[in-house]
């Protein structure tokens, strides 16, 4: 701002202007936000977002941040059937390795409910991973995960799976889950007089974990919580590369 405030000469003021309107615009990027959790086949919202865009020419790409950046974001679950919708909380800690690869630990939390279940019944979801992202090639990228997924039911779901004369016991599993994609085209965007280019990536991603047994019928969510293990081909938006 000092720097704006000393070019007021007029033979600095367009000059200072474009620079202005250029800082002015960089924290109004569109917030990033993935399709998926992975560690809990959730959706995620991401609350804010990195430098690195895809469409950046090499001549002005900036130097990675390979600070430790911590975030906070929301894990969701959604259209499970039999289980209602719930929203937890979840924190992402990143680490830029150089200027192609990063590395992330992500942790999170849901209050899993079923609609055939008592109030107050709580099946509680934590999960935990790693992931590696590295876009080895400027129109392709490829990432690879580990998670573990804890499950603790509360006392009052342990009390009403006893009553029908089974029992739901507390069960850790694993999660692993790698993809790699591929920039199929670009959407050019108008925004405050500037055009933003997006790039959008064909995804194909694989996952696995066991599912968790509830040792009953739990009304339409049947006797397991099941994951998306498998392949899955998907077309997302990329805004930024970290």
């Amino acid at each position: 701002m000092s720097l704006i405030i000393a070019a007021l000469r007029r033979r600095f003021f367009l000059a200072a202007s474009v620079c202005f309107l250029y800082l002015a615009f960089m924290p109004l990027t569109p917030v990033q936000a993935s399709q998926l959790n992975g560690s809990s086949g959730t959706g995620e919202v991401v609350l804010s977002t990195n430098a690195g865009s895809f469409m950046q020419e090499p001549s002005v790409l900036k130097p990675p941040d390979k600070r430790i950046k911590v975030r906070p974001s929301l894990s969701f679950l959604f259209n499970k059937k039999g289980i209602k919708k719930t929203v937890g909380p979840r924190v992402i800690i990143s680490k830029i390795l150089d200027e192609k690869s990063v590395l992330r630990f992500s942790a999170d939390y849901l209050p899993v409910k079923f609609n055939s279940a008592s109030s107050g019944c709580v099946l509680n979801q934590y999960s935990a991973g790693f992931s590696y992202k590295n876009n080895f090639r400027r129109d392709m990228y490829y990432d690879a995960g580990v998670s573990a997924i804890f499950f603790r039911p509360d006392e009052n779901l342990k009390n009403f799976i006893a009553r029908s004369g089974a029992v739901i016991e507390e069960k850790n599993l694993n999660m692993l889950s790698a993809s790699i994609a591929k920039k199929v085209f670009a959407l050019s965007l108008g925004f405050r007089g500037k055009k933003i280019k997006v790039p959008f990536f064909l995804r194909v991603s694989y996952s696995y974990s066991p599912s968790y047994q509830y040792g009953t019928q739990l009304g339409e969510a049947g006797t397991e919580y099941k994951f998306r293990n498998g392949f899955k081909i998907s077309l997302r938006p990329v805004l930024k590369k970290f």
